[in-house]
């Protein structure tokens, strides 16, 4: 985690980004409705506890958090983009024995095979 200094992370995603143009008013109503700042500190935390157990699925994410599973998979691909967590492809399974990707805090590694 020394690769950036979390005091200057910005969480949050803008309300335009959550919704496409031909969407229907009420799906831009949701967007500007939901907190993707505390949200994605919420998410960010979570996964960052797990730190020492090398990462955590959505699941169990939504298991520590709170959070519904439908409000997870934005919040990680909004952190995804801006670098802070990443997925290197493993996988382990979830409560309905299906697998699930791992996620983990930092910069995504150069190299597939770490």
């Amino acid at each position: 985690m020394d690769d950036f200094d979390i005091d200057e992370i910005i969480f949050g995603t803008p309300s335009h980004m959550l919704t496409r143009r031909d969407d229907p008013s009420t799906s831009h109503a949701a967007g500007q409705a939901v907190d993707t700042t505390k949200m994605e500190e919420i998410v960010f935390d979570v996964i960052k506890s797990f730190e020492q157990v090398a990462g955590c699925t959505s699941y169990e994410i939504h298991l520590k958090s709170g959070l519904d599973l439908w409000s997870i998979t934005p919040r990680v691909a909004g952190l995804k983009h801006k670098g802070i967590v990443y997925c290197r492809g493993d996988t382990r399974k979830g409560k309905t024995n299906r697998q699930m990707e791992i996620i983990r805090v930092g910069l995504k590694p150069e190299y597939d095979w770490l």
